[in-house]
């Protein structure tokens, strides 16, 4: 599923989903992993190649191979990209696997198993309303082709979640990381693997702990979301390194004793800039683990701009970039309303509702002032008007007749002008006279009724 902010009204849902809860408990061991301190220097991305194939515009997860890279979309409604893809060292596509029935629903990331195994996590969701019982796991053969993946699915012990990050534990114990727009949950599974036929044969997951990346200074094409937002993991193939990235950087830990959540909860990440990606969702090793290599989705950016994988020396230090450090990032061509940050949006959508208050005061105090300037022309207002409380009543147009006479706003009383008689007008007369008045007891049209026929014509 693509995860590009490409209008304001996606983003006005966003508004009221961050932070998310999380539900459950943690383990009293599981803690929030520490913060990073600021400072350090940015590192910039080499191209490795172009993905030229324009199947893969929607690249979601990636991992490096012996002979290239695996690489896959996430979540799509295109039949030729709903698969996965191997590519040769210079990004062109040499084979493909299909996932059997039932089929992939968001596939989002992918990692290798100590076996060569190619694992792919099917657990995206809608970022706003995740409804998804059940998250899948499909493991391929190493060349994706030698035989049908295993499909797995286990579900969260408290609701749905949206994920995009998959780490494999020392025995390849699948471990996610739910994306967020602040703290994201680490789940594993409470029991080992089983392949599961039905959607009834889930097997559990637990919380274990909390991962919450920081705002730091590097560029990137989302503002303040893609600081915050988990995009994907990756596990070093020597397995003492592990990763996981935003938008906007990688967070890098080192696994000493094997125990991943422990790595990432307990210890201080060395935090790498990747200033050069205009939709950065997927991190995996070099084959020697020595680079990251990332790639980005390209389906809402412009057409001219093709998926490359980048290669990036990781940083050796826990200090994130601070501003004027020098983080440079290419142009983004996305428009304005593209590049919107959570906080931006929210700022732009309150600021038009308190527009739109000033302009209904401003249009009240207008008719205010309008009805206040009839009513003196009118003759309400003159010094001889009667009462004045008459000024509080509701407008001519929506006052009966009272008193039995027209409510013209003059009193009641018998005149006698122009040919006209005191007691009546004659029938057919115009409606008003122009220098009468009606008297008491008879309408406007000189009949002797109790009230006169309504709202007055033309008011």
């Amino acid at each position: 599923m693509r995860r590009a902010v490409v209008s304001v009204m996606a983003l006005v849902g966003l508004m009221g989903s961050a932070p998310p809860a999380t539900a459950g408990q943690l383990p009293a061991t599981a803690e929030p992993s520490a913060p990073p301190s600021a400072s350090g220097e940015p590192a910039h991305g080499t191209e490795v190649c172009a993905i030229r194939d324009d199947r893969l515009i929607e690249l979601s997860g990636m991992v490096a191979t012996a002979t290239g890279y695996v690489v896959m979309n996430d979540g799509t409604d295109v039949l030729s990209r709903g698969k996965v893809f191997q590519l040769d060292g210079s990004c062109r596509p040499s084979r493909t696997a299909s996932y059997p029935a039932p089929g992939q629903k968001d596939p989002e990331d992918m990692a290798v198993g100590k076996d060569g195994s190619i694992w792919v996590a099917d657990i995206g969701d809608d970022p706003l309303n995740p409804r998804r019982p059940n998250i899948a796991l499909w493991k391929f053969p190493p060349d994706l082709t030698s035989g049908k993946p295993t499909l797995y699915r286990l579900r969260y012990p408290d609701g749905a979640h949206n994920a995009e990050a998959l780490l494999l534990g020392a025995d390849d114990t699948p471990i996610i990381v739910t994306r967020t727009a602040s703290t994201a949950g680490i789940y594993v599974p409470t029991a080992p693997l089983t392949p599961s036929n039905s959607p009834s044969q889930a097997g559990a997951m637990t919380k274990v702990g909390e991962f919450t990346p920081q705002r730091t200074s590097t560029s990137n094409g989302l503002g303040l979301l893609g600081y915050f937002t988990v995009t994907g993991g990756a596990n070093s193939p020597d397995r003492k390194k592990v990763a996981l990235r935003t938008y906007s950087d990688a967070y890098e830990w080192d696994v000493p004793d094997g125990d991943v959540v422990k790595a990432i909860t307990t210890g201080k990440p060395r935090i790498t800039p990747l200033p050069d990606e205009p939709q950065g969702e997927a991190i995996a090793y070099s084959i020697d683990g020595a680079s990251f290599l990332t790639v980005s989705e390209t389906a809402d950016l412009p057409g001219d701009q093709l998926p490359k994988i980048l290669r990036y020396q990781p940083s050796s230090g826990t200090k994130p970039p601070v501003a004027g450090a020098g983080v440079i990032t290419k142009k983004n061509s996305l428009s304005w309303y593209e590049r919107l940050s959570l906080s931006e949006a929210t700022s732009l959508i309150a600021g038009v509702g308190v527009l739109g208050v000033l302009l209904v005061l401003a249009g009240v105090i207008g008719i205010m002032r309008a009805r206040s300037r009839t009513q003196t022309e009118s003759g309400r207002d003159r010094p001889d008007a009667g009462d004045p409380s008459e000024d509080n009543q509701p407008t001519a147009v929506l006052t009966a007749v009272r008193d039995g006479y027209a409510d013209y706003g003059y009193p009641p009383g018998t005149y006698a002008s122009g040919g006209h008689l005191a007691d009546g007008y004659p029938a057919g007369d115009s409606y008003p006279p122009a220098d009468g008045y009606p008297p008491e007891g008879y309408d406007s049209y000189g009949n002797p009724q109790g009230y006169g026929p309504g709202y007055p014509p033309g008011r």
